[in-house]
């Protein structure tokens, strides 16, 4: 099947400016669309190897870049916005392609997944919007309670006195982000993939590993500390397909974490959460030596939710 990638731009929630989005879709009307939205200090682009295999089965597939991510919102990489509400605009940027794609493809069946930081903010979306797609994939997501969460906006508040909004702050990175400590004895980022290869090229690419801001850690932890209420997930739709699928090397995620979240949703009443560890794999599942087989993996479940 022909596969037809095309970019274009939309006006970010914050009104200064603009998203830039992905689709890749074959030629005919598909018959279901998944959105992925993307991880910290990286890019939708990098996704391509799913949505190759999901447009060969019939699908279509959409994302955008974040702010402060890729080709969106480049006044300063790593910063979301100057706005107090960043956290809310980061949401609603996300619902923003969401909506352009229920525009473009009526009636046809949207699925919503999200990798590491995108997983928090895929978890925070579907408190709000989880009637609205069939089926959500929370993929590399790590576990935080509502105590956890806070302590970390309470040194980011530290942070933001000493430093101000935009200043990268070394100390702030190590205490909120301390994934590298686990394989530190193989590099700094050995942490992302056991596949050599793809660490090499994380660090070669001038579009990842920038770093946050403190701005920016500021809104991510306040989905994150949303995300950790429980009681924040009253609109969430009890019988929504859940996939939960992490490394089992993975140490934002990891067999632990997705347990936890496993049972943070079944304890919600949700009847339909599946989970998948690939063994052996590290945070990036898409770019370890078996990336194949949890492309597939991801693929069939998708294909197994819109069967039923």
């Amino acid at each position: 099947m022909d596969m037809i990638i095309n970019e274009f731009p939309l006006e970010s929630s914050d009104k200064r400016q603009t998203i830039n989005c992905v689709v890749w879709k074959g030629e005919e009307p598909p018959k279901a669309v998944l959105q992925i939205v993307h991880g910290m200090e990286e890019y939708v682009m990098r996704y391509n190897a799913q949505a190759c295999d999901l447009v060969k089965r019939g699908w279509a597939v959409i994302g955008h870049d974040h702010l402060g991510h890729g080709k969106s919102g480049i006044h300063q990489r790593g910063h979301f916005t100057d706005r107090e509400d960043g956290d809310r605009i980061v949401q609603e940027d996300i619902y923003a392609v969401h909506q352009y794609a229920r525009k473009t493809w009526k009636d046809v069946p949207l699925f919503i997944m999200g990798h590491s930081m995108g997983s928090f903010l895929v978890r925070r979306w579907l408190m709000a919007h989880s009637n609205e797609v069939k089926g959500a994939i929370i993929m590399g997501s790590g576990w935080y309670d509502s105590f956890t969460a806070h302590a970390g906006l309470a040194a980011i508040a530290v942070a933001e006195k000493l430093h101000g909004t935009r200043s990268k702050v070394g100390w702030l990175t190590r205490l909120l982000s301390p994934m590298e400590r686990k394989f530190r004895s193989e590099g700094r980022y050995a942490w992302l993939s056991k596949n050599k290869a793809n660490v090499e090229a994380f660090q070669t690419d001038p579009l990842r590993g920038f770093g946050f801001t403190v701005g920016a850690y500021r809104h991510f932890f306040r989905n994150i500390a949303a995300v950790a209420k429980a009681e924040n997930a009253d609109k969430l739709n009890r019988e929504l397909p859940l996939l939960i699928i992490s490394g089992s090397d993975d140490p934002v995620g990891g067999k632990t974490a997705v347990e936890k979240i496993v049972a943070f949703y079944r304890g919600l009443g949700c009847r339909n959460v599946s989970q998948i560890i690939m063994e052996g794999d590290r945070h990036e599942l898409y770019f370890e030596d078996d990336c194949e087989e949890t492309i597939a993996a991801v693929g069939n479940w998708l294909e197994a939710v819109i069967s039923k």
